[in-house]
């Protein structure tokens, strides 16, 4: 993959001097992706390369209606798959406010205006616990017994007090199935890697990892959608310059910004 992914990259971004720019530099760091098997696979086993972005005090959180909308800008084209439509989830606190239904949601624009907080609104109210896109949906992914071709989480982390600027107070998944990575992978890479840049994350990380691990009961555990959600980072977390990756749970291999 890196050597298609590479070659591709030197040709389009190289500068005017013929060498090949900082996107290209920063690809190149990316964990090559494992050559895909046509043998068939369970739902946890299935491999991903998977983004990973935290996100401190200092920025808005990536729920916010402004930054969320750069978001689904950036990743609309990736966000998709042939095995049906995308399907959104939103877990929201009822206890801020009166609970009002959603409604079914997507990956579109309808959607985010439905569900996206406003930055005026305060952190103090924010209603906001977690969002989960599945591409397809969760119903599809379960009757096929195959994991999602692209997943996205976004989670917003239990405060801590007292809380500083380099406190963490959200996190950021995109994860795709290697074998669902087509010619476009390189710049599902750099959308991603702008994506960490232009929403100001602390600490970003990559991984090639399945979608859960086997578990000695049966079946499996460390479910990505899990990991996404709950267990991303260390509780309390707080990233100290020069210190950033440390805030995460498992070994992540740090992006080049």
């Amino acid at each position: 993959r890196h050597g298609r992914g590479e070659a591709e990259c030197t040709r389009r971004d190289a500068d005017s001097s013929g060498h090949p720019n900082a996107s290209c530099a920063a690809l190149s760091a990316i964990d090559p992706l494992p050559p895909t098997s046509a043998s068939p696979v369970s739902f946890f086993s299935r491999k991903f390369s998977a983004f990973a972005m935290v996100f401190d005090s200092s920025v808005p959180p990536p729920w916010h209606r402004e930054r969320w909308n750069r978001v689904h800008t950036s990743l609309e084209r990736f966000v998709d798959s042939p095995r049906g439509r995308t399907a959104v989830r939103v877990r929201r606190d009822a206890g801020q406010r009166p609970a009002r239904s959603l409604g079914r949601l997507s990956w579109d624009q309808a959607s985010v205006d439905r569900w996206a907080e406003d930055s005026a609104e305060g952190e103090r109210s924010s209603a906001f616990l977690s969002l989960e896109a599945w591409a397809p949906s969760w119903t599809v992914c379960e009757r096929s017994q195959m994991a999602p071709d692209v997943f996205v989480s976004v989670a917003r982390v239990p405060a801590v007090m007292p809380l500083t600027s380099n406190t963490v107070v959200g996190t950021l998944v995109i994860a795709r199935a290697v074998e669902a990575h087509g010619d476009d992978q390189s710049a599902f890479d750099l959308a991603v890697m702008g994506l960490a840049r232009e929403l100001g994350s602390c600490a970003a990380g990559h991984q090639i990892r399945e979608w859960g691990r086997p578990a000695w009961t049966g079946g499996f555990t460390d479910a990505l959608n899990d990991v996404a959600a709950a267990s991303l980072t260390v509780p309390g977390a707080v990233a100290s310059p020069g210190r950033e990756m440390g805030v995460f749970r498992e070994s992540w291999s740090p992006l080049v910004l």
